[in-house]
This record gives structure tokens, sequence and C-alpha cells, in this order.
């Protein structure tokens, strides 16, 4: 299966988690727009990037800049925008000290949950990275430790006009 596709499957099983970690008016209302969502998980995705030491880079995949598909949040005309980033990493990385590293630098961040799903069986990690807002990130080693991938989900945004027909 190519990276992209894995990708593709990596961000609907992740979606679908979400879905139910929505934020509630009852709580906080939403009042985030789609290009202050959209902003939040690219910079938490560059700054995931920038720990990745450069000489372990073989590739750099275009990352996720818009997206066809927007995800319903609890209050009406409320979504959550998913994007990413992949690399091309040399398969002899080693993954343990890199997802170490990951998780190290955002243990340190306030209002971040750090969760362990793999942690190194059959040579697999997966980190996901939760922050207070509902912003999260997935970090996970694909095709046997030769690609990075970084799934990232926005903090929910109001969206009035929302058409499925149009990229995000």
């Amino acid at each position: 299966m190519s990276p992209r596709a894995l990708a593709a499957v990596a961000v609907l099983a992740a979606a679908s988690v979400l879905s139910a970690c929505s934020v509630s008016s009852e709580e906080d209302p939403v009042t985030l727009t789609l290009d202050a969502a959209k902003s939040e998980v690219l910079v938490a995705t560059d700054d995931l990037l920038a720990l990745v030491p450069e000489e372990v880079v073989t590739e750099r995949f275009p990352r996720t800049e818009t997206s066809r598909v927007l995800f319903a949040c609890d209050d009406p005309d409320t979504y959550y925008w998913p994007g990413g980033a992949q690399l091309g990493i040399d398969p002899s990385t080693d993954a343990a000290a890199l997802f170490d590293t990951i998780h190290e630098a955002w243990a340190e961040r306030d209002g971040w949950e750090i969760t362990w799903k793999e942690r190194g069986e059959s040579g697999v990690y997966h980190l996901d990275l939760y922050r207070s807002d509902g912003l999260h990130l997935a970090v996970m080693n694909l095709e046997s430790n030769t690609v990075l991938d970084i799934s990232g989900f926005s903090p929910c945004f109001v969206l009035e006009d929302y058409d499925p027909n149009r990229a995000y």
C-alpha cells in the first residue's frame, strides 16, 4: 500500500475517534475560524517536522494544504479540518529514539496530553498528541520505517456555509 493510501486510512481512522471528542457549546462556545484552525494544524505539523534530523530524511512529500473533507463537531455549523505531512526516512532510522524525542518535546508543552498507541511492537511506533482545545496530531512510522506520517486535526471552528463540493 502506498504512503498516501496508508495516510488516508490513518486519517479516516483517527477522524472517527475524534468525532467523539468535539467541543460542546455548553462548555466553551466555538469561535475559531477555518483559517485559524488550519494554521494551528500547519504550525504544529511544522514543529513536529523540525524534530526530525535532516540526515534521516530521504524525501519530503507535499503536505496537505487543502482538504475536500471537513468533519462535523457537536455544535451546528462547526467542523474540524484534517491535514498532515509525510517524510521519507532512512529505514535504519532509530525510530525509538525519534519517537522518544517527539514525546519529550511535546510532554514539556502546556495543555498537551501524549498517548502511546504503539511502542515498537513489530517496529511500529504511534503517538497521539492532544491539545486541550481539541487539536490532535497522530505521528506514526509506516512502510517498514521508511515513512514518517503526521496526521493533524484542527480544533472545531465555525463555518456557516459548508459546501461538500469545495476544497477547504
